[in-house]
């Protein structure tokens, strides 16, 4: 959470650009369930305002949407009868955040407040005062404990839902589970894929837009590095056809496609990729990078992993492949950096359910897998649920049977990467072979 204090304007008259804009975002991502890196970047981005006011409502923004279910229970607890309209609730939370977890002074917090809320609802602006000023007092005490042996209160400071804190603490332990908790209120590091070498590039943010032109060149693609891990450990063999599930929009099949031809020192297509989504829209941007990074014999296919055998049926895809690659669905709990509003929409029960999706999907897959073939499962979750323990059922029923974890998935096995604050994402991917026919 950064500690920017922001554009000069602070001490003008009525609530600055940055925090009109910052509410007016917020508020359509609570009424619309929409994210906030997309709105950020189709209206936060190009608004016309001064560059420490655009900067300053991203923090904003970022920074409410990571910390909503923190900013709701202390305004709750600031209250003493009543309850907060969801459109005043939404100015307050931005005060809130800046007081609490931005240490910016409480007077101009408070008047910041006091006017945002006057700006749509004149009759609010004398209980946005009371409220902020009763917020204030509660922040002599926060975060309420010890965050070094307390788990309730390095919940608090980290503004992680209490099961979510508890959870990483009882996976991870206290020490790397705090690690975690605090590297996912930091801003995510930028990182792009080299096409023709095959390496990893770490941007700074303020240097991105230098690097566009190659990127629309085809020159290089925006790629997490431990996405490009995962795409490097499930490179398709030479020949045969090859499986992506997941493949959303096309960047791990840009990764994909290009790895095999470096691997084998190829002009032309090392495999034949069918890259399978259940979405539509997203085959749009997938035939757009299609071209862009010069991928052929890739096939883009709309349809269910779970329903592969209708697919085969259709004539849209193979019948066995030498290789294959799961993006699962998962909780997105190794990217709460790029996706803040995760942490407060989750539940346990929804762990659960996409553990169980996926663990559905590998077992459909692997029906499809040749002997000697392969198959890597990926997700972008820190949690053992989705991951390791998918990994244990797999292998222990009828379909996974005839696979064996891949050596070169060791160390560490299977393959994970930690977030860190200075790391990628948090990834898991195990690679598992089937074993040929005696």
């Amino acid at each position: 959470m950064s500690a920017s204090q922001g554009p000069t304007a602070d001490t003008s008259p009525g609530a600055t650009s940055a925090r009109r804009l910052a509410l007016e975002v917020t508020r359509q991502i609570r009424r619309r369930g929409a994210y906030a890196h997309e709105l950020i970047e189709s209206q936060v981005r190009s608004a016309r305002l001064p560059l420490a006011e655009r900067n300053f409502a991203i923090v904003l923004i970022l920074g409410v949407v990571a910390c909503q279910g923190e900013l709701d229970y202390l305004l709750d607890s600031a209250l003493v009868t009543g309850s907060i309209k969801s459109d005043v609730r939404d100015a307050l939370r931005i005060s809130t955040y800046e007081m609490v977890f931005l240490h910016k002074e409480i007077p101009v917090v408070v008047d910041q407040g006091v006017e945002l809320v006057r700006s749509f609802a004149p009759y609010a602006s004398g209980f946005a005062n009371k409220i902020l000023r009763q917020v204030a007092k509660l922040k002599e005490d926060f975060p309420f404990g010890d965050v070094t042996c307390d788990v309730e209160a390095l919940a608090h400071q980290q503004a992680f839902p209490g099961w979510f804190a508890k959870r990483l603490i009882a996976e991870f332990g206290f020490a790397s589970a705090t690690a975690f908790m605090e590297a996912s209120n930091q801003q995510a590091p930028v990182f792009l894929a080299d096409i023709a070498r095959g390496t990893t590039v770490e941007v700074a943010a303020a240097d991105f837009s230098a690097w566009l032109p190659r990127i629309e060149a085809g020159e290089f693609i925006v790629a997490d590095a431990s996405a490009q891990k995962v795409a490097a450990l499930a490179t398709p063999s030479a020949g045969g056809d090859f499986l992506e599930v997941g493949s959303g929009r096309g960047t791990k099949t840009v990764l994909l496609y290009h790895n095999a031809r470096r691997a084998r020192d190829l002009d032309g297509p090392p495999a034949r990729i069918y890259a399978l989504d259940r979405h539509a829209f997203k085959q749009t941007i997938l035939q757009e990078r299609i071209k862009r990074y010069h991928l052929e014999d890739v096939i883009p296919v709309v349809g269910d992993a779970l329903r592969l055998d209708e697919l085969v049926s259709a004539r849209l895809i193979s019948q066995d492949f030498g290789g294959a690659l799961i993006d699962a669905p998962c909780s997105g709990t190794g990217t709460l950096r790029r996706h803040p509003e995760i942490r407060w929409r989750l539940t346990p029960e929804d762990v659960t359910a996409m553990a169980a999706q996926g663990l559905a999907m590998l077992q459909a897959v692997a029906r499809h897998i040749k002997p000697g073939g392969f198959v890597v499962y990926s997700t972008c979750s820190a949690l053992r649920e989705e991951n390791e323990q998918v990994i244990d059922a797999f292998l222990a029923s009828d379909d996974g049977e005839p696979f064996v974890l891949d050596p070169s998935t060791i160390p560490p096995n299977p393959f994970r990467s930690t977030l860190t604050p200075t790391s990628p994402d948090a990834h898991f991917a195990a690679k598992l072979r089937r074993q040929p026919r005696p």
